[in-house]
C-alpha cells in the first residue's frame, strides 16, 4: 500500500513527546488566574495547544474536558462560548466510523484512549446541556465494540488493559450495562 501512495510517516509511539509552551496572550494582563489565561490561549475553531502535537486529538479531549467541566459545574457564561467551540472542533475529528484517531500520522486508525477521552467530553457536553446528539455518543462507543474482543471483551493484545478499562468506561458513559449488553 505504501507503493500506492499511501501516507508514510514515523509511528507516533517512536516520537519523543515534546511539551508545548505556554501560549502567550496578546495581553496577559486580562488573565486574573490559569484558567482565564487556559480559556484565553483557545484560538478561534476551538482548539487547545498546536495541531501538529504527536497526539492533538487525545490533547485537545482532555483540555476540552477541562472547560466542559468548568461550564458545566459553574454554569458561568465565561466557559460557555469555550466549551461550545471545543465541542464543535472535536465533532470535525472524528473518523469516518465515529471513533478518533491519535493523530493525523496515523492515517487515521481508531484509537481507543483518544474515543474515550471524546466519549467524556461529549458526555459532560450533554450533561452540562450543551446539545450533542446521542449517536455520536452511540457510533463512538461501536466503533470501540468493533475492535473489543467478543469472547473475552479485552481490546487489543495482552497489553491491551487500558484501553479494555477506556472502553468500559465509554460503554458506561453511552447508557450500556450488563443487562442491556447480554446477547
Amino acid at each position: 500500500w505504501l507503493a500506492e501512495g499511501a501516507p508514510w510517516s514515523e509511528h507516533w509511539s517512536f516520537v519523543t513527546p515534546t511539551r508545548p509552551a505556554v501560549p502567550t496572550l496578546a495581553d496577559a494582563g486580562q488573565a486574573k488566574n490559569e484558567v482565564d489565561r487556559f480559556v484565553q490561549a483557545q484560538d478561534a475553531n476551538g482548539c487547545f495547544g498546536p495541531r501538529t502535537a504527536s497526539a492533538f486529538p487525545r490533547d485537545h479531549a482532555i483540555a476540552a474536558l477541562a472547560v466542559v467541566e468548568a461550564f458545566g459545574m459553574t454554569g458561568s457564561h465565561l466557559f460557555r462560548e469555550p466549551a461550545l467551540r471545543c465541542v464543535a472542533l472535536a465533532l470535525t475529528l472524528r473518523t469516518p466510523g465515529g471513533g478518533w484517531h491519535r493523530s493525523e500520522a496515523d492515517g487515521g486508525a481508531l484509537d481507543v484512549e483518544t474515543t474515550g477521552w471524546m466519549v467524556m467530553l461529549l458526555k459532560s457536553a450533554a450533561l452540562a446541556e450543551i446539545r450533542v446528539s446521542t449517536s455520536e455518543i452511540d457510533e463512538a462507543v461501536a466503533e470501540i465494540d468493533r475492535v473489543t474482543d467478543r469472547t473475552t471483551g479485552r481490546i487489543g493484545g495482552p497489553a491491551g488493559r487500558l484501553d479494555t478499562a477506556v472502553g468500559l468506561v465509554a460503554r458506561i458513559l453511552a447508557g450500556h450495562t450488563p443487562k442491556t449488553d447480554a446477547t
